[in-house]
């Protein structure tokens, strides 16, 4: 393509959201006993930097930001809402 046929066209504004375990009911109707929902989440707890698994509102910011009003002037952003885990 040429420089003055790429000047024309906006920008690409794709963004991606990397997420990790969040209390859903999905996430909780998967274990068969309160002792394996209990197990499980002390190890996502315990794995993630802040101690903690994420909520579903958390999810749904990280995605309203990178909304148009909210991330204009950003393009190509990767965001990783997952308690800081892809930093470890």
């Amino acid at each position: 393509m040429n420089r003055e046929r790429r000047s024309s066209l906006p920008p690409p504004r794709e963004h991606v959201v990397s997420r990790r375990e969040r209390e859903t009911p999905l996430f909780v109707g998967q274990f068969a006993s309160k002792e394996e929902k209990a197990t499980s989440r002390k190890m996502f707890d315990e794995m993630t930097p802040l101690r903690r698994i994420g909520r579903p509102e958390e999810m749904a910011n990280a995605a309203l930001f990178l909304a148009p009003d909210h991330s204009s002037y950003s393009t190509g952003m990767h965001l990783a809402a997952d308690g800081g885990l892809a930093q470890v």
